[in-house]
């Protein structure tokens, strides 16, 4: 904050007459070079405006009116501030100052065109604080901050087909203020339009049954690597009706707009670490290393970018998404639009969930990075262990394209119902699904060790078990072990200070071929080098999800739906302690017990959607494209998020309730007085 910052007189007498204030005003000056509005800077102490404003007032008190500059201070590079951020933080400063003596504030414009609307900015205004944003963004833009020096000298190549902004919906990109998409601040925007989760299902099907016409490039020989490594990151923020009249919003702008709730101010280091594998991965490759890291972001928090205006992450996305010189080193995982945990989620909606990430992400990034995303993620590792849950989910991921997905190791177990040996965890499994009708369908699944996430990935443990280990037998012929491990990308203070210098570390370490054949790997890229090898998925042992064997046992030779549910109660009966409700990265959490008042309500609204829309889609699949469908749509998947039973009763609960109310509405509104909903 530089409250009239034009230091020579002439300087103060320009800002001043802008305001005609001239005649009968005493203009101070209080500037000082580099202030920023709220941030610290590292190499220069007392320019954190916030701090100076207070004082500043009070010794000039009283004063009628402040004068600010557009602060385009916060926008060095070092601060990683966009500037939706800036324009957010210079709008809280308005109205600080004693009560009875608190000046009208005026922030000031270099350029003509804001003169018009600079004077009736206020923190109410969305549109003015829109306006005040496309300034800054034109700064930092004029600055060329808006992508690093690095990122902008390893990334000249072409881009993407399908990439473009022009293949995102008009009214979406707009709203998201995305490069190239127009001006982020025109208020004749939308509010809140909707995510692109819909109305391409029959081209999104069809697209991702396909290979990839150009394969990620590989320089690695399988007959030379003796183990590898694949890290994966998971990032993710629900969206809740929190924001202004209860609009829907993500949990990040929530974070940033109420920093002193619990952790709330750590926003924008979240933020962050959203984009930083933009700069770590280029660096990496510039030093001559051959890094690798898998990303899965949930649908939630990629709109939740698009709502905030936050194009440097969107653009480090892209960059990592489309870019020809990281597609080697970075895959991109699938998983549920919102976050939903599978075992719980009506059945209908699994395959939904998995479209609507396939719409979002094709939409953001185009079609050719979609048909690369060959792995899924399932949010909080939840595998379904009934039966005919885990069918249909196996069956959605392989109609949807997926070769592969990523499981716990104590959410699966071997036919016998052993748990898996030590050698097991370390090579591809074929997770096979039989349903109560005795029907099969099977996927090729990656083990994830069990132990602390974070600390696991956030200390690049991963890489050195891999050091420890040797080739594998699989078949007649020995192939290069994996360490496979996901951890939240930006959760607790590992992953957010020690993670960027130990993946560094990690993988400097094992550049040139001085870790003996130890390599980063990506999960689709050890499955095309063990196809060169020669080996099939019949080469991988079969497994099943956790509880599965004494079910089937209790069952005995016939098996039917009836059959199956008898025997999971009479094992419940004889067992409390036996569960068909699946299995996670957690023991100690469960998904169902506690929550009704979420899960009674989520089903229902399921019922209630299905019986309305499946009819009209059947007859006209177009229907998907229509508005009333997607509005219903949004809010079944975001009623299906698991932080709404992650946090226990409250505030969370009474956020599902909200989102349930408002999915009764659509689809009611949708069927018409004339139909009876299911309650």
């Amino acid at each position: 904050m530089r409250p009239c910052t034009l230091s020579p007189p002439q300087q103060h007498l320009c800002c001043a007459e802008l305001f005609g204030l001239v005649d009968g005003y005493h203009v101070i000056a209080e500037d000082l070079n580099g202030r920023t509005t709220t941030w610290n800077e590292p190499f220069r102490p007392w320019r954190n405006g916030s701090e100076a404003l207070l004082p500043i007032l009070e010794s000039h008190a009283p004063t009628s009116l402040l004068i600010s500059t557009l602060v385009t201070n916060d926008l060095k590079h070092h601060l990683n501030v966009s500037a939706h951020e800036s324009a957010r933080r210079l709008s809280t400063l308005i109205g600080h100052g004693p009560r009875r003596r608190r000046p009208s504030c005026l922030p000031f414009a270099a350029k003509a065109s804001a003169r018009a609307w600079i004077p009736k900015l206020m923190r109410s205004s969305p549109t003015s604080l829109k306006r005040l944003e496309q300034e800054l963004a034109d700064a930092q833009t004029a600055r060329g901050t808006l992508t690093s020096p690095r990122r902008r000298q390893l990334t000249p190549g072409p881009k993407e087909p399908g990439a473009s902004p022009g293949r995102i919906r008009p009214e979406l990109t707009r709203q998201a203020g995305i490069a190239g998409a127009g001006p982020p601040g025109d208020p004749t925007m939308p509010p809140h339009p909707l995510p692109p989760i819909a109305g391409r299902e029959a081209a999104i099907l069809e697209l991702v049954q396909q290979r990839p016409t150009v394969p990620p490039r590989t320089h690695l020989k399988p007959e030379q690597l003796r183990s590898g490594f694949a890290c994966a990151l998971h990032m993710h923020q629900p969206t809740i009706p929190a924001g202004g009249d209860g609009e829907l919003i993500s949990h990040l702008q929530y974070m940033l707009e109420h920093p002193g709730e619990g952790d709330n101010h750590n926003a924008e280091p979240f933020a962050h670490c959203y984009r930083r594998l933009a700069d770590l991965i280029p660096q990496l490759i510039a030093e001559g290393c051959d890094p690798r890291i898998m990303l899965d972001y949930s649908g939630n928090l990629l709109w939740g970018f698009e709502q905030m205006g936050r194009r440097d992450i969107l653009d480090a996305l892209r960059f990592l998404a489309t870019d020809p010189s990281v597609q080697p080193h970075v895959e991109w995982l699938g998983t549920f639009w919102s976050h939903a945990v599978a075992p719980s989620t009506p059945i209908p909606d699994l395959k939904l969930q998995i479209l609507a990430w396939q719409h979002h992400f094709a939409a953001l990034f185009g079609d050719a990075a979609l048909q690369r995303v060959k792995g899924f993620s399932p949010p909080e590792m939840a595998l379904p262990n009934h039966p005919d849950t885990l069918y249909e989910l196996v069956k959605a991921l392989r109609e949807c394209g997926y070769r592969w997905l990523l499981v716990q190791e104590h959410s699966v177990e071997n036919p016998d119902g052993s748990s898996l040996r030590q050698d097991q965890k370390v090579v591809p499994n074929q997770l096979v699904a039989r349903n109560s009708r005795g029907e099969e369908v099977s996927i090729i699944a990656l083990i994830k060790t069990q132990g602390s996430d974070t600390k696991l990935v956030g200390q690049m443990q991963p890489c050195y078990e891999a050091l420890g280990l040797d080739r594998q037998t699989l078949g007649n012929i020995t192939v290069p072990a994996i360490v496979a491990q996901i951890a939240d990308g930006e959760n607790g203070g590992v992953m957010m200070n020690e993670f960027p210098s130990a993946f560094l570390q990690a993988n400097q370490r094992i550049a040139g071929g001085s870790s003996g054949g130890t390599v980063a790997i990506n999960g689709t890229e050890y499955l095309e080098l063990l196809e060169i090898s020669g080996i099939s998925g019949a080469d991988f042992a079969p497994i099943q999800a956790v509880g599965q064997h004494r079910v089937w046992q209790q069952v005995g030779g016939s098996s039917s739906p009836e059959a199956v549910e008898v025997a999971i109660a009479a094992l419940q009966a004889a067992d409390p302690g036996f569960s068909m409700a699946g299995a996670s990265w957690t023991n100690n959490l469960s998904w169902v017990e506690g929550y009704t008042n979420v899960l009674e309500p989520m089903n229902q609204l399921s019922a209630q959607f299905h019986q309305v829309f499946d009819p009209q889609v059947a007859a006209d699949p177009a229907v998907t494209s229509t508005e009333p469908y997607q509005q219903a749509l949004l809010h079944l998947l975001l009623l299906e998020t698991s932080c709404f039973r992650y946090w226990g009763q409250g505030t969370w609960t009474e956020y599902a309730r909200e989102i349930q109310r408002r999915g009764v509405e659509l689809v009611g509104s949708a069927a018409g007085p004339e139909r009876l909903l299911i309650t």
